[in-house]
C-alpha cells in the first residue's frame, strides 16, 4: 500500500484531498498524515481523514519529520512560494513528491529541488493534469510523424474572468513576492501555466521531452491596482525552430477556455478542452478520441502511483515543468507591468466588481490569427517588451534590472 500524506485539504488542494479519497476507496493507497492548519474551519474533513486512520498535524515541517522515511509519497497543493521548501523538505523526508503547478515561482528555486530529488533517488511529478492524457503524446506524435507538415508555429489564448476576491482569497495572489520568496502570480504563472508548459512540450523534439526556450519577448498588464499582471501576451523563440505564441487575461467578461493550435505547412492541430481535432488543408476537420476534463485527474494520479509501483509511466517532471517557469521568469523581465489606463476599461457588477480590457475577446482573436503581439497592432496601451536571452538563463534576476521591485 502506498504511504501518502497530503499538506493542505482547503482551496485548489481541496481536489487533491478528494483524489485521495477516490484512490483510497480504490484500493491504492493509504492516507497515513496530512498538515492541515485551519483544522477548525475544516473539521469535517480531518473527521473524516482520521477516520482512515490519518494523522492530523498543523505544520508540515513536524510531519514530515516525524514520518521520515515512512512515505512513500507527499502530495503539495499550497500556494507558489510554498512550492520549493515544502519539495526539499519531503525529499529530505524520503518521499516521491506530486507537486501543483508551477513548478516554482523561479528558476534557481527549480535546480535545487532537481538536485535534492537526485540526492533523494526519488521523483518530483507537477500536476499539468492534461500532459497525462495519452492524446498528447499521440498528438505529439502526429506532429513527429509529418501529419501537418513542418510545424511552423505552436499558439494558444485564453480568457478567464476574474473579480476583485480572486486577487483576495490569499495573501500571495496577485503578488509578485511574499515575504523573501518570488511568487510572479500571474495567468501564464497560474491558471494558464498548463497551456504556457504544453506549448513547450509539443514543441520538443522527443516525444516525452521539451522544447528548449531560447529567447522571450512579453508584454505585461493589469487592468486592477494588483502587484503583478493579469493580461498579458508572450512570444518564445526556440532551439526547435519553432515559435511558441500565448495571450491570455483575467480581466474579460466572457469565460473563453484555451484553444491551442500547433500550425503546419499541410494543416493544423487544435487542442480545447472538449479534445484535439486535426484540420488538414483543403479538406476536413477530424475529431480524435479524447478523454474529458475530469479524466484528467485520475490519469495524473494513475501515471504517478504506478510509477511508485515499479512502472515506467511518463510523469511531467522537472525536467519538462522548469520550462515553463523559465518562460515565466523571462516574462518578467521582458516587460515592466504596464497599468492599463481606466479609459480602456469597464467595470462590471458591485458586490465583487471584475474589471475588463475593452474588446479583448476580438483582440485576442485578431491576435491568434496574426500571430501578433499587442504592441504589434496598434492598440493604444500597448507596449513593447525586451527580448530576453533564455540561452544560458539560470538566476531569476528582475531585482537587478528594475530596482524599485527589489524592496515589494
Amino acid at each position: 500500500m502506498i504511504r501518502t500524506a497530503i499538506i493542505g485539504v482547503s482551496g485548489f488542494a481541496n481536489e487533491h484531498y478528494h483524489d485521495l479519497l477516490r484512490e483510497t476507496a480504490a484500493g491504492r493507497l493509504q492516507i497515513v498524515a496530512a498538515t492541515v492548519i485551519n483544522q477548525a474551519e475544516e473539521a469535517e474533513k480531518c473527521a473524516r481523514l482520521r477516520g482512515l486512520g490519518c494523522r492530523i498535524f498543523d505544520d508540515y515541517r513536524l510531519m514530515l519529520e516525524t514520518l521520515a522515511g515512512q512515505l512513500d509519497l507527499c502530495v503539495i497543493p499550497t500556494g507558489i512560494p510554498l512550492h520549493a521548501p515544502m519539495t526539499l523538505a519531503a525529499l529530505t523526508a524520503g518521499s516521491h513528491v506530486l507537486l501543483e503547478k508551477p513548478a516554482a515561482g523561479t528558476i534557481q528555486e527549480v535546480t535545487a529541488m532537481q538536485k535534492a530529488e537526485a540526492t533523494a533517488g526519488r521523483f518530483i511529478a507537477v500536476a499539468y493534469q492534461s500532459l497525462y492524457t495519452p492524446e498528447i503524446l499521440r498528438m505529439k506524435q502526429a506532429m513527429q510523424d509529418g501529419l501537418i507538415g513542418p510545424v511552423r508555429a505552436i499558439k494558444c489564448r485564453g480568457l478567464w474572468p476574474r473579480p476583485n476576491s480572486y486577487y483576495e482569497r490569499n495573501s500571495w495572489a496577485g503578488r509578485l513576492r511574499q515575504h523573501d520568496r518570488w511568487v510572479l502570480d500571474s495567468p501564464f504563472n497560474n491558471g494558464f501555466a498548463h497551456w504556457l508548459n504544453m506549448l513547450c512540450f509539443l514543441a520538443g523534439r522527443d516525444l516525452q521531452g521539451t522544447a528548449r526556450p531560447l529567447a522571450i519577448e512579453a508584454e505585461l498588464y493589469r487592468a486592477r491596482p494588483i502587484e503583478s499582471a493579469d493580461t498579458a501576451c508572450l512570444r518564445i523563440a526556440t532551439e526547435e525552430g519553432i515559435p511558441l505564441l500565448l495571450w491570455v487575461s483575467h480581466s474579460c467578461t466572457e469565460t473563453e477556455d484555451p484553444i491551442l493550435e500547433v500550425r503546419g505547412e499541410g494543416g493544423t492541430l487544435v487542442w480545447t478542452q472538449e479534445g484535439i481535432s486535426h484540420h488538414p488543408a483543403g479538406g476536413e476537420a477530424e475529431a480524435w478520441p479524447s478523454h474529458t476534463v475530469a479524466q484528467f485527474r485520475p490519469l495524473m494520479y494513475d501515471a504517478v502511483l504506478r510509477r511508485i509501483a515499479g512502472e515506467d509511466t511518463f510523469l511531467c517532471g522537472l525536467d519538462i515543468a522548469g520550462r515553463q517557469t523559465l518562460c515565466s521568469n523571462g516574462a518578467f523581465e521582458s516587460s515592466p507591468i504596464h497599468t492599463i489606463a481606466p479609459g480602456h476599461l469597464t467595470t462590471h457588477g458591485e458586490a465583487d466588481p471584475l474589471v475588463a480590457i475593452d474588446d479583448i475577446s476580438d483582440i485576442c482573436r485578431r491576435a491568434f490569427q496574426s500571430e501578433s503581439l499587442w504592441s504589434e497592432m496598434g492598440l493604444p496601451w500597448a507596449k513593447k517588451g525586451r527580448l530576453i536571452s533564455l540561452r544560458d538563463y539560470s538566476s531569476f534576476r528582475l531585482a537587478e534590472t528594475e530596482p524599485a521591485l527589489a524592496a515589494l
